[in-house]
């Protein structure tokens, strides 16, 4: 094996298991900004180290710990593995003398293949890796997901010392048909596996839920689109049975609907950032907040964050995300003013609703719009919003339950521009559709149906966000 090293060796050490088809080096990006605070070792297997014979999985682990003994090293804060990587993680986790304090699966197949299958599978495993370092990473797109040149060198140095009897020996030596290796329940709490809900090995998931039940499983439906690391630090938080959510969430429509969700989000943060270029020291206040962290997710060091609902929720935020430095969480009632006096807006305001006006009356939104007008002048508002069809489908069960029978009075939008304009001559109105009007959706994860989709809620449902200026200067 080949060790690269990253950072000083006093502190504490993260081990990295690589992918197939690439060297340690891939890991760099990673260890490279991990270096000031922790010690990050990169082994290459031996597959991939040019003249060195792969013998063994044991093989590789004695050859880690042998340089990690050398290393000085004598306990480790992570452990790093990506997929067949985490074949050998596995192995190496259940091998080693050395406390682990956390282990971090991404990607990990933990698939159970059966011989004669690996082998039908290792001379199309060897082609396709060699062929990356034959074309110079030329076929990296129609082998992989994506075309980064910024990747392509770990793929190249892989194949470009790959031999047909290493990758053999080690495909007849991993993701082997057996039940998975025991590990304590203490080591299972420390233990995450992330799952990417449209990956092939995703099928592998419940099988590793089942041996290790006490490990967290984190799903990302799309992780290069949006990724809330407070709602999956929430979700292990919150005493609440997630388990038919987690079922229902495969559903092509509420996959669609995530999708949804995680456009608006960036829409608006995109929306608030741009207002901070500008305003650096302005009050960010999200309406309606829940348990979203939008506000902090924009922090620029500088900003002051509200964030604003009801009460009672308000006292449950609190519980789970206490307020920070420059940031209040208020309790309030939105269609009331009296939060008006509570944002320190001599800095700039910038404000933003997410999925919040579909439940007001129309008239309320105006009253609303009018009186931060009035108080924020020079400030913004940005949220989302919909035709009538769309509200229709977005209220259904919440207007059953509430025996509303005037649909036609809740907060709907076409024409944002020539409709809203007209509440007041200081607004500045202006809207872009929230599905595709900030991102193209041209990314791996999503599906050319869904694309599909996002176009017809664009321009059919006119799925948007609405940005209105507040006429006057700061």
């Amino acid at each position: 094996m080949l060790f690269q090293t990253y950072g000083d060796r006093r502190n504490p050490a993260v081990l990295f298991f690589h992918a197939m088809g690439v060297t340690g080096a891939s890991s760099e990006p990673i260890a490279r900004y991990l270096q000031d605070r922790y010690f990050c070792i990169l082994p290459t297997s031996t597959v991939y180290c040019e003249g060195q014979k792969y013998v063994s999985k044991l093989d590789e682990i004695r050859q880690v710990e042998d340089f990690l003994h050398r290393q000085g090293v004598e306990r480790l804060a992570m452990v790093v593995a990506s997929s067949i990587g985490a074949d050998l993680a596995m192995a190496f986790l259940t091998q080693t003398k050395l406390p682990v304090e956390h282990a971090f699966f991404d990607g990990g197949q933990f698939a159970q293949i059966g011989k004669g299958t690996r082998r039908i599978m290792t001379p199309f495993l060897y082609f396709a890796i060699k062929s990356l370092y034959w074309s110079k990473g030329g076929t990296l797109k129609k082998i992989l997901w994506c075309d980064d040149d910024s990747i392509k060198s770990y793929f190249i140095d892989a194949g470009k010392n790959l031999t047909y009897t290493n990758l053999r020996r080690q495909i007849l030596d991993s993701l082997v048909d057996k039940t998975f290796p025991a590990l304590s329940e203490e080591l299972q709490k420390h233990l995450y596996f992330e799952f990417g809900s449209i990956e092939d090995h995703f099928k592998y998931r419940q099988a590793v839920i089942e041996a290790y039940p006490c490990g967290n499983y984190p799903v990302f439906v799309y992780p290069n689109l949006y990724r809330d690391e407070t709602a999956v630090r929430l979700i292990d938080q919150i005493d609440y049975d997630f388990s038919e959510a987690e079922k229902n969430s495969r559903s092509l429509m509420q996959r669609f609907g995530a999708l949804e969700v995680a456009m608006r989000q960036n829409d608006l943060a995109f929306e608030v950032q741009a207002y901070l270029k500008n305003h650096p020291c302005a009050a960010v206040v999200n309406l309606g907040c829940g348990l979203d962290n939008t506000g902090r997710a924009c922090d620029n060091g500088r900003c002051k964050i509200y964030n604003l609902d009801f009460p009672d929720v308000i006292a449950l935020r609190q519980q789970l995300l206490p307020a920070g430095e420059r940031e209040q969480n208020i309790p309030c009632n939105l269609k009331d003013p009296a939060w008006f006096d509570k944002i320190d807006a001599s800095g700039g305001a910038v404000f933003f609703a997410s999925g919040v006006f579909y439940y007001f009356l129309t008239e309320q939104v105006r009253e609303l719009v009018q009186g931060m007008a009035d108080a924020f002048p020079g400030g913004v508002l940005v949220f989302d919003a919909a035709n009538r069809t769309a509200v229709k489908m977005i209220a259904k069960t919440w207007l059953r339950t509430a025996k509303i029978k005037d649909v036609g009075a809740y907060f709907a939008v076409s024409d944002a521009k020539s409709e809203l304009s007209p509440w007041d001559s200081r607004l500045q109105v202006s809207s872009r559709g929230y599905m595709m009007g900030y991102n193209d959706l041209k990314d791996a994860s999503v599906s050319g149906f869904f694309r599909f989709l996002a176009k017809v809620g664009d321009n059919g449902m006119k799925m948007q966000i609405v940005k209105i200026g507040f006429g006057g200067k700061l």
